[in-house]
């Protein structure tokens, strides 16, 4: 069973915030946002598809998560590189999956800015030619953007993936102190 802890217990348990590691060492930090943003953001659109009027606010938080993601698969992969940088020695397996996991993200972010882009000015049209404010633009134009989102996590599950096999397959952790400085 559990023990019950009286507020003194609770109030003794000392606190302090985790050690902010270096750069390099930010990649396992950083790199879950961009994820969980991106997939998340077809529910908004699919809410938007089926709410093509009412559920215009979902269009619009659907592409701020997607703005979020972009800007965050910018720090990903540029902590990503950094990490890169300091793996000096393994297997030639490993670095062949870490090439193809740096190819994909270098391709995801790619991705990431056109979709954004294209969501962004199809959202926002309508709000210029009030006309295009019918079910009639508004749904097939979310349609497509949800098919455009699931296939594109799927290119984001199979990035992760490598980055997943770079960590549990063959080892690679992430710096998580800085390196002691030189004395002069």
């Amino acid at each position: 069973m559990f023990p019950i802890l009286s507020m003194f217990d609770i109030l003794s348990v000392s606190f302090s915030f985790p050690q902010v590691p270096p750069f390099e060492g930010m990649h396992v930090l950083v790199v879950h946002f961009p994820i969980a943003l991106w997939l998340t953001a077809p529910v908004f659109v699919l809410v938007a598809t089926v709410l093509p009027v009412r559920g215009r606010w979902c269009s619009f938080a659907a592409l701020a998560l997607m703005i979020l993601a972009t800007v965050g698969a910018f720090a990903a992969v540029s902590t990503g590189e950094a990490a890169r940088d300091g793996i000096e020695e393994g297997k030639d397996e490993m670095f062949a999956v870490l090439r193809q996991h740096e190819q994909l993200a270098d391709l995801l972010r790619i991705v990431f800015v056109i979709v954004t882009t294209l969501y962004a000015l199809f959202t926002l049209l309508p709000s210029v030619v009030r006309t295009w404010i019918a079910p009639s633009y508004l749904v097939p134009v979310q349609m497509v953007f949800l098919l455009v989102l699931l296939a594109s996590s799927l290119l984001v599950a199979n990035t992760a993936h490598l980055g997943g096999r770079m960590v549990h397959e063959f080892g690679v952790r992430a710096v998580m102190t800085a390196p002691p400085e030189a004395e002069e």
